[in-house]
C-alpha cells in the first residue's frame, strides 16, 4: 500500500512498560545470567506484563528537550513520528541499577552514587524512576535477636538511600549465596518494580492533563489531539483499557474539529487512521465487537468522500480507504483467533478484505487515467528523488514536499511516480486469498468462485499464466454445470489464452474443446478453433485464432509473438518424446458428459431385465453439433470406410455376454463410453457412469438411421440382472396323503426338463424340515397336487436327521446318507418341442417322528451354456450352477394302538408276578377310531386313516433272558386289522426262571415287533397303485413290552383236571402243593362251595405237615 497511508509499526504493538536493567554482565557471569533469565525469559502467565532490556553501564538515553510555554506555541503537526518508538523502546519508565555488595564496609558506595547521579542528569524532566538492587554475597541477618549488628545494616541501607536521593522503597537486596532462591527474590522485586512503574505513569498522566488544561482550542487544536492521544497511550500501557478508549475517542473527536485544507488533509486522514485503529483494537480486546464495527462504519462515513481538491489524486484516497478496510479486517481476524469471537456470514473479516480489494482496484483504475500525461521525464525523476529524501516529515502523515499549486503539476507527478513503483497485484492477490480463507468457513461457493476468478485475472494481467490457468480451471466446471454461459465463455477464453501463452499443449486442447462447447460462441469461430485444434493434434503448428477485443487490451503482443515462435519447437519435442505423464497411446482424456456439449451421446439397453444366459444389446447414438466436425474426423481416420457419417445421427450397437461370476450382481450399469479422435495425439472423449461391472466390449454393428430423433431417445444406463431360474418342472409327487410312523413309504417324483441347454450332473438331496409352531398353526398352502414350491410361514424350521431316506433302482434299495446328494443323471439333453421326456425318481421315506413335516427335494445341476462368438468360429461355453427346490407338506400319524396285558391265575390284570410261577402275556393291536371331521387330530397323535387298512405279515419277539416261553398262541398270518376293534394278535404263557436284579424291582419283559404294510381300498388309491408297479416294502414297528415286578413265592399250588368233563358225572380234581421254603410248615386247607359243582369228601383238612420240596 502507499507509504503515505501506512501506520507506524509501533501502533500495532501491544504497549507494555519498559524497564532498563544496568549493571548485569549476563554473558560472563552465571549469577547475573540467572537473574536476567528470571526477569526476562523464564516468565509465567500470572506475572505482570513488563518489557525488560539489558543495557551497558555507559548507555546514553535520549536527552529531553527544553520545555517551552504553551501560551503562544503553535504546533506544526499532531503526532510526532518518533514519539511512540521513543516511549516504547528508548526511554524507560524505570531504571534498575545492579551493584555487588560483598560487605557494607567493603562496599564502594561512591561509585554507585556517581552512577545514579549521572542517570538522573541524563533523564532530567523524564520522571523516570530509579531503583537500586544490591547483590549481597554474605548472609543477611534476619532479626536483631539473631545478629546484634542488624540495626547497623539498616542504618547503612538508609544512609545509602539518602546519599543516592532515592526512596527507601526503591532499594532491594538479592542474596546470591543460594541460587535456587534467586527466582523467588526476583518475583517479589518485580512486583515492587511494577508499583513504581505505575507511579511513573500516574505522574505522566497528571503532567499531560495539566498541560492540556492550559491549551487554547481556538489556536491549539493539534495539541488537544496530541495530549488526548498521549493520555490514551499512558492508560493503555497501564492496562486501564476503558479509560484509554475514552481518551482515544476524545482525541478523534478533537481531530474532527480541525478544519480540513489541501495541506493538512493527508495528515488528518493518517492520524484518524491511527486513532481509529486504537479504538477498534481496544473495543475488540474488551469484548465489545459491535461497538468496534459501528465505530469503523462511522469512521468510513466521515471520510468516504474526503477526496483531495485535485481530481488527479483520487487514487490516493482510494488507497487510503483500501488501507482502512484492510486494517479493520486484520484486527477482526486477530480478535477471532485470540478472543474466540463468533463471526457471521455477513460480518466476518472476509467482507472487509473484499472491500479493501475493491477500493484497491478503483485505485489502480483511477491511477491509469492520467498515467501518460503525468509521466516524469529524466530530470523530473532526479528532482523527485532528491525532494523525497530531503524532506522527511517530523509528524505522522505530513508531506512536507507537497505544495498544492494548480499551475505546477510536478507535485502531482511525484504522487504518480510513487504510485508507479508500487505493484498492486501481489497485494490484491493476498487480499483475495484472505477472502477465500474466510468464506470457506461459511460455505458460499458462488462468492468463492468469483474471488477465484479475480485471482486468476490478477495472475493473467501479471503474465503469470500457469497460476492463472490453475484458478480458471478450478472454477470453469462450476459455471458450466450451472449454465452461466456468458461467464463460462469468458472463463474458457481466458483459460485457453493462458494455456496457449504458457505453452501447455494438453490444456490448449482441453480449453479449446471447452470453449467451442459453449452454445453462444459463434459457429464460424468454432470452426476456426476446431481447425487449429486438429492441426495441433497432427503436431503441425497453425496460428491459434485468439483475436479478440479483450485479448488485444491485456495481452502483450511481444508475449504473443514469442509464444508463436516457440510453439513449433514445442510440437517437435512432443513428436519426439510424447506427452509428459501420459500413457503409451498419447491420449488426452476429455470427460465428455461435463466438458463438452457439441458431441452428445445417449445409451440405452434393449431390455430392462436380463438373466445370466441372455445376450445384452446396447445401443449408443452419437450426435455432432458443430458443422463439418465429422468431416474433419474423417481426415484423421486411417480406414477407407468412415465410421462416422456426415450430417446424420450415428447409431452403434454392442453386444455383451455376462460371465457366470457376474451372478453376484443384481444390476448392470454402463461404466464408460469412449469416443477416440485418432491422430498423432489422440483425444479420448468419455462418458462416465457409476461402475458396477467392469466389462470391455467392442462394436459389432455400425448403422445409420436418419429417422431417429436424438432428443426423443430415452437414455437407459442400467438394467437389472435377474437370478437365473431353473426350468426343471415337477409334474407330480406320487405318495400317500398321510404317512404312518415307521412306514417305508414309496414316493415317486415325476420331473420334466424344459431347459434350452444341456443339463449336467443332476443331483438330488432329500431333506425333512420340521415346522415348530410358535404362536399359531399356519396352514400350508398347496397346489391341486398338494405341491408347494414357495411356502411362507411364521415358524422356525429345523432339519430332521432321524428320518431315513432310500432310493429304489429296479429291485435294489440304497440308503441315502443324511444331508448328502445322490446322482440322478449325468447329462440331460435340451428340451424338445413335444416335451414328452420325463425323469422318474423312486424314493422310500421312513418317518420316525410324529407331526407335520415338510418334504424338501433339492435338485442341483450344472447348466452348460454355449454362445456364438462373432470373432471366433469356436463357440464359447460356460457352466452355471442351478438349484431348484420342491416341497410338499405331509402329516405323520401313529398307525397302531398297542396294548400288552399280563395275567395270572389269581389276578386278570396285574404287574406283579411270583418267581417260578407261570403267567400269561396278551398283545393287542387297534387301529384309530373313525371320526366325522377327517382333519381333526385325535389324542396321542392318532388320526383317522380313512379307507386304508393294515396287513400284518409277520410277528417277532425279543424277550429278556430272565423269562421262558412255555407256550404261544398266535393269530393266523398274514392278517388284516379291522378298524374300531381291538384284536388279540399274540399270546404267551411265560415263567420267570431267574432274577438277577433285586426283588421288588421292575423287570423289563423286552420288545415285540411286527412287520406290516398298508392296503388301500379307495378307488383313487387303487388306481394309483395300479399305475405303480413297484411292490410294497414291508415296514417294521417295534413295541416295548411293560415291566413287571417279581416277588418270591412261599407255596405254589397246581390244579390238575381231566381234559374233558361230562355233566352230572364225577371227576377227580387233583391239587399239587409245593413249598418254596427251606423248613417244614403246617398247613390248613379249606375248599369252598361252588355254584355249578358238588364236592364229595372232606372240605377242610387241618394239621397237614409238609416237609420242604415234597408234594401231595
Amino acid at each position: 500500500m502507499n507509504n503515505n497511508n501506512n501506520i507506524p509499526e509501533e501502533i500495532s504493538v501491544n504497549p507494555v512498560p519498559y524497564i532498563s536493567l544496568i549493571g548485569l554482565d549476563a554473558a560472563n557471569n552465571s549469577i547475573h545470567s540467572l537473574i536476567w533469565n528470571s526477569f526476562a525469559i523464564n516468565r509465567t502467565a500470572d506475572r505482570p506484563v513488563l518489557y525488560y532490556k539489558l543495557l551497558n553501564n555507559d548507555h546514553q538515553f535520549p536527552s529531553s528537550k527544553h520545555r517551552r510555554s504553551y501560551d503562544r506555541y503553535i504546533p506544526t503537526g499532531i503526532i510526532k513520528t518518533k514519539w511512540l518508538n521513543k516511549h516504547l523502546f528508548e526511554i524507560p519508565s524505570l531504571v534498575a541499577v545492579f551493584a555487588l555488595l560483598p560487605d557494607w564496609q567493603q562496599f564502594d558506595r561512591h561509585r554507585l552514587i556517581d552512577q545514579i547521579n549521572s542517570l538522573k542528569l541524563t533523564l532530567t524532566n523524564r520522571q523516570v524512576k530509579i531503583a537500586v538492587i544490591l547483590l549481597q554475597s554474605e548472609p543477611v541477618p534476619i532479626t536483631c535477636h539473631q545478629d546484634p549488628d542488624a540495626n547497623q545494616y539498616k542504618d547503612q541501607a538508609a544512609r545509602l538511600c539518602e546519599e543516592c536521593d532515592i526512596n527507601p522503597k526503591s532499594l532491594f537486596i538479592i542474596p546470591i549465596q543460594d541460587e535456587q532462591s534467586i527466582p523467588a527474590y526476583v518475583i517479589r522485586i518485580e512486583l515492587a518494580l511494577n508499583d513504581l512503574v505505575k507511579q511513573h505513569f500516574s505522574v505522566k498522566v497528571k503532567q499531560i492533563k495539566s498541560y492540556r488544561d492550559q491549551l487554547n482550542k481556538a489556536t491549539q487544536n493539534y495539541l488537544f489531539v496530541r495530549h488526548e492521544f498521549k493520555l490514551g497511550f499512558y492508560h493503555e500501557i497501564r492496562q486501564i483499557y476503558n479509560q484509554a478508549l475514552v481518551h482515544y475517542k476524545n482525541a478523534y473527536a478533537s481531530l474532527m474539529e480541525i478544519r480540513l485544507t489541501s495541506k493538512n488533509l493527508f495528515e488528518i486522514k493518517n492520524v484518524a487512521t491511527i486513532l481509529n485503529y486504537k479504538i477498534i483494537r481496544l473495543s475488540f480486546y474488551i469484548n465489545i465487537p459491535l461497538d468496534a464495527i459501528s465505530y469503523f462504519r462511522k469512521h468510513i462515513d466521515i471520510f468516504q468522500n474526503r477526496f483531495a481538491d485535485d481530481e488527479r489524486l483520487q487514487f490516493e484516497h482510494y488507497a487510503w480507504l483500501a488501507n482502512q478496510f484492510f486494517l479493520f479486517g486484520e484486527l477482526f481476524d486477530m480478535s477471532i483467533s485470540m478472543l474466540h469471537l463468533s463471526p457471521s456470514s455477513s460480518q466476518n473479516p472476509g467482507v472487509y478484505y473484499f472491500e479493501s480489494a475493491m477500493y484497491m482496484i478503483k485505485r489502480r483504475e483511477s491511477s491509469k487515467k492520467f498515467k501518460l500525461s503525468l509521466a516524469l521525464n529524466t530530470d523530473e525523476i532526479v528532482y523527485a528523488e532528491r525532494l523525497l529524501q530531503q524532506n522527511q516529515s517530523e509528524f505522522i502523515g505530513q508531506l512536507n514536499w507537497y505544495q498544492p499549486d494548480e499551475s505546477n503539476d510536478i507535485y502531482v507527478k511525484i504522487f504518480y511516480y510513487i504510485e508507479q513503483k508500487i505493484d498492486l497485484a501481489p497485494l490484491l492477490i493476498k487480499l483475495y486469498i484472505n477472502v477465500l480463507n474466510q468464506i470457506k468457513k461459511f460455505k458460499k461457493p458462488r462468492f468463492m468462485r468469483f474471488v477465484m476468478y479475480l485471482i486468476g485475472m490478477e495472475y493473467f494481467q501479471q503474465a503469470n499464466y500457469n497460476d492463472a490457468l490453475d484458478y480458471f480451471g478450478n472454477i470453469l466446471g462450476y459455471y458450466r454445470e450451472e449454465r452461466w454461459k456468458p461467464i463460462h465463455k469468458r472463463l474458457a477464453k481466458f483459460a485457453l489464452c493462458s494455456a496457449y501463452l504458457s505453452m501447455d499443449f494438453v490444456n490448449v486442447c482441453k480449453c479449446t474443446i471447452e470453449y467451442i462447447s459453449n452454445d453462444i460462441v459463434d459457429l464460424k469461430r468454432k470452426s476456426l478453433l476446431l481447425k487449429s485444434l486438429l492441426s495441433f493434434l497432427r503436431l503441425e503448428f497453425q496460428q491459434y485464432h485468439l483475436d479478440d477485443e479483450d485479448f488485444e487490451k491485456i495481452i502483450d503482443q511481444k508475449t504473443l509473438f514469442k509464444a508463436e515462435s516457440e510453439w513449433p519447437l514445442k510440437l517437435a519435442e512432443i513428436d519426439r518424446n510424447g506427452l509428459p505423464q501420459s500413457n503409451s497411446n498419447n491420449e488426452i482424456l476429455i470427460n465428455s458428459d461435463h466438458e463438452i456439449n457439441f458431441l452428445k451421446c445417449k445409451v440405452k439397453f434393449d431390455h430392462q431385465q436380463y438373466t445370466i444366459e441372455d445376450d445384452i444389446n446396447i445401443m449408443v447414438q452419437i450426435k455432432f453439433e458443430i458443422p463439418d466436425f465429422d468431416k474433419q474426423c474423417q481426415l484423421l481416420s486411417q480406414q477407407q470406410q468412415p465410421i462416422i457419417y456426415p450430417n446424420s445421427l450415428n447409431l452403434f450397437k454392442f453386444r455383451l455376454q455376462l460371465l457366470p461370476s457376474d451372478r453376484q450382481y443384481s444390476r448392470i450399469k454402463i461404466s464408460e463410453i469412449a469416443f477416440i479422435l485418432k491422430s498423432k495425439i489422440s483425444i479420448r472423449f468419455q462418458w462416465l457412469y457409476n461402475i458396477s461391472i467392469s466389462t470391455t466390449i467392442s462394436p459389432i454393428i455400425s448403422i445409420t438411421n436418419d429417422s431417429i430423433r436424438f432428443n426423443k431417445i430415452d437414455q437407459q444406463i442400467e438394467a437389472t440382472i435377474l437370478e437365473l431360474e431353473s426350468r426343471l418342472k415337477l409334474i407330480d409327487i406320487e405318495m400317500k396323503q398321510y404317512l404312518f410312523r415307521n412306514e417305508n413309504a414309496s414316493i415317486r417324483l415325476r420331473l420334466q426338463s424344459q431347459e434350452h441347454h444341456v443339463i449336467s450332473n443332476l443331483k438330488l438331496r432329500p431333506k425333512i424340515i420340521t415346522q415348530q409352531q410358535q404362536q399359531q398353526q399356519v396352514a400350508i398352502a398347496a397346489t391341486e397336487t398338494n405341491i408347494d414350491t414357495n411356502i411362507v410361514a411364521t415358524t422356525t424350521t429345523t432339519t430332521d436327521s432321524n428320518d431315513k431316506w432310500f432310493i429304489r433302482k429296479n429291485d435294489d434299495i440304497e440308503p441315502i446318507p443324511f444331508d448328502s446328494d445322490i446322482l440322478i443323471a449325468e447329462q440331460i439333453e435340451p428340451c424338445r418341442n413335444n416335451g414328452d421326456d420325463e425323469i422318474i425318481i423312486n424314493l422310500i421315506f421312513c418317518p420316525q417322528d410324529l407331526g407335520t413335516k415338510l418334504l424338501s427335494f433339492e435338485f442341483n445341476y450344472d447348466l452348460i451354456i454355449k454362445r456364438n462368438n462373432n470373432n471366433n468360429e469356436i463357440d464359447q461355453q460356460s457352466t452355471i450352477s442351478i438349484t431348484k427346490n420342491f416341497q410338499k407338506s405331509i402329516n405323520v400319524i401313529e398307525p397302531f394302538q398297542f396294548v400288552a396285558k399280563i395275567t395270572n391265575f389269581a389276578n386278570p390284570d396285574t404287574s406283579i408276578i411270583r418267581f417260578d410261577e407261570p403267567f400269561r402275556l396278551n398283545c393287542y393291536l387297534r387301529l384309530p377310531k373313525n371320526n366325522d371331521d377327517n382333519d381333526e387330530q385325535q389324542q396321542d397323535g392318532y388320526y383317522n386313516i380313512g379307507d386304508d387298512s393294515i396287513e400284518i405279515d409277520s410277528i417277532s419277539s425279543n424277550f429278556s433272558e430272565n423269562f421262558q416261553i412255555n407256550s404261544q398262541e398266535m393269530m393266523k398270518l398274514p392278517m388284516l386289522l379291522t378298524k374300531d376293534l381291538t384284536t388279540s394278535i399274540d399270546s404267551y404263557i411265560m415263567t420267570c426262571i431267574k432274577s438277577e436284579q433285586q426283588q421288588q424291582q421292575p423287570h423289563s419283559l423286552g420288545s415285540w415287533s411286527i412287520r406290516w404294510h398298508r392296503k388301500s381300498q379307495s378307488v383313487d388309491a387303487a388306481a394309483a397303485s395300479a399305475t405303480t408297479t413297484i411292490n410294497p416294502i414291508l415296514s417294521e414297528t417295534i413295541f416295548q413290552l411293560p415291566s413287571i415286578t417279581i416277588i418270591p413265592a412261599i407255596i405254589y399250588i397246581e390244579l390238575f383236571l381231566p381234559d374233558k368233563l361230562y355233566a352230572r358225572n364225577p371227576f377227580m380234581a387233583k391239587y399239587r402243593i409245593t413249598s418254596r421254603l427251606d423248613v417244614d410248615v403246617n398247613l390248613e386247607l379249606h375248599i369252598g362251595q361252588a355254584e355249578y359243582f358238588m364236592i364229595a369228601g372232606n372240605r377242610q383238612v387241618s394239621n397237614i405237615k409238609k416237609s420242604i420240596n415234597r408234594n401231595q
